[in-house]
């Protein structure tokens, strides 16, 4: 109630300066307060009871405890908070976004390049220009040893097909020996026809294979180029092998006959048997190991096996290491084989025309080296 004995004031006069409104309205600003934060915690209970709810709904054990509770409003929490407070600020989100993706993307550069480099490694020969592109090929030479076969292969297989075809079919040497080069040796390796018991087979291209062998005119370095000589190899009708050899001397294209008729003085079998003390010319294949050499006589010599290839008959012959002549026939041999450079591989059944002859009757000598190859190159 209203005391009397105050004055009545009404709502729209002006308040006289006092405390008492001062004081009602800091009341009605902590009351609002009170009420926020009222709203506030009646909130976060209802929130709190919905969760441990949807806990006990989402858990199968029935019971959640005030820890477990505790750690899901963190967790709660955490998902609820933007990236950049939970990764850090957005520089250094950003940072780690282009370290996964610089991760990436330089190995697949680093393989990209190394194909590229792989590719062009591996076809050298291969020249792009704008959209035209160029194949090297190597040029076949006009000059050199094999030149004359290089230049036209096709004509030159022909004619040797055609002389082996006539061989087997001349009755006699004169229809032949238009075609054949002379035998060093006329009187004791004369042109004969039907020299071979069994034809060659030689009517179709494909039965033959045939490889240019270029052989030293002479050993030494300073004289005459190589001589390019054509083999030819095939089977007979009763299918043993055979190799013909082909010169082209001035413009003559012919067959070599002490070569193709594989020609010595003696065969390896019979110089076994022989056992000729005078220097006998032998066709043969040679190799040469460090356990061939041996020392006779407080003599070292020098050795190499010859054998036969068609019938495989082979003997041991050493070059004694006397003086500087023999000495250089074991140097000969061995260029041949490339015996002794270690930068080249060691060869090994070279074909070979040498002279031998049987020392006191255990052993072999080679007295000479005619020449490397069968083909007799002069």
């Amino acid at each position: 109630m209203n005391d009397p004995d105050q004055p009545h004031r009404s709502e729209d006069e002006s308040p006289p300066e006092g405390m008492e409104v001062r004081k009602r309205q800091v009341r009605r600003r902590k009351k609002k307060a009170n009420k926020s934060e009222a709203k506030s915690l009646l909130k976060q209970g209802k929130d709190l009871l919905e969760k441990m709810q949807m806990s006990q709904d989402d858990d199968s054990s029935g019971h959640v405890g005030v820890a477990e509770q505790v750690r899901r409003l963190q967790k709660d929490e955490e998902e609820d908070k933007p990236l950049d407070e939970v990764w850090g600020t957005k520089k250094r989100s950003t940072s780690w976004l282009w370290v996964s993706l610089c991760g990436i993307i330089l190995p697949l550069l680093v393989v990209g390049f190394a194909l590229k480099f792989f590719n062009e490694a591996k076809t050298p020969d291969i020249v792009e220009d704008d959209l035209e592109v160029t194949v090297t090929t190597r040029e076949t030479s006009i000059d050199g040893p094999s030149a004359w076969f290089d230049t036209d292969s096709m004509t030159y297989l022909t004619k040797a097909r055609q002389i082996l075809n006539l061989l087997n079919q001349a009755e006699t040497p004169e229809e032949i020996r238009a075609y054949i080069r002379p035998s060093t040796n006329p009187e004791k390796n004369p042109i004969q026809a039907q020299y071979w018991p069994s034809p060659f087979l030689a009517n179709n291209i494909n039965t033959i294979t045939w490889q240019m062998v270029n052989i030293p005119v002479s050993q030494n370095a300073n004289d005459n180029p190589d001589r390019g000589i054509l083999k030819i190899n095939g089977r007979r009708q009763d299918q043993s092998k055979f190799s013909a050899y082909f010169v082209k001397e001035g413009h003559e294209f012919l067959l070599d006959w002490d070569a193709t008729t594989s020609w010595s003085e003696m065969s390896i079998k019979d110089l076994r048997k022989a056992r000729p003390t005078e220097p006998t010319e032998i066709r043969c294949v040679i190799a040469k190991k460090a356990i061939f050499d041996r020392r006779f006589r407080n003599i070292d010599h020098s050795g190499f096996i010859l054998a036969e290839p068609e019938t495989g008959d082979f003997i041991f012959a050493y070059v004694p290491l006397a003086d500087e002549a023999r000495e250089e026939i074991d140097k000969q041999l061995k260029d041949v084989l490339q015996y002794g450079r270690f930068v080249m591989a060691l060869k090994r059944d070279e074909p070979v025309v040498i002279k031998v002859k049987a020392v006191n009757n255990d052993r072999f000598e080679i007295v000479s080296f005619k020449h490397q190859g069968w083909v007799n190159p002069i």
